[in-house]
């Protein structure tokens, strides 16, 4: 009697290779899924910050004192340049509270505790 090699077939073995690295990669991908959703919420802090310090920029331009004078007491072409500015502020105020409105529509909402817990678990 010939005596016949039994082997896996090499189908079911890279499945199962395939499988096993898989499970090994696992806790790593996330792991780094998590860091990376903290970097995303680090920046999104980041810019809303930057947008408060914008608006707040403008409202500050707004009530400055020169606002309060009447054209009848711009005698000299600093009082006009100092309406001037006044003026263009209040109009560049509405187009930053505008482009701060499109930036929050632009925003994936973000996970709440409840929704990023099973990642984290």
């Amino acid at each position: 009697m010939a005596r016949r090699c039994v082997s896996p077939s090499s189908a079911a073995l890279d499945t199962l290779v395939a499988r096993l690295v898989l499970q090994a990669l696992e806790p790593a991908a996330l792991e780094l899924s998590l860091q990376v959703a903290a970097d995303v919420e680090v920046e999104r802090q980041r810019l809303q910050q930057h947008w408060h310090q914008r608006l707040e920029r403008v409202a500050m331009t707004r009530s400055a004192p020169v606002a309060s004078t009447t054209p009848s007491n711009r005698k000299t072409g600093w009082w006009r340049a100092r309406w001037n500015a006044v003026g263009s502020g209040v109009s560049r105020g509405s187009t930053v509270q505008a482009e701060y409105a499109r930036f929050l529509a632009q925003q994936p909402v973000p996970l709440s505790g409840r929704s990023a817990r099973p990642f984290g678990a």
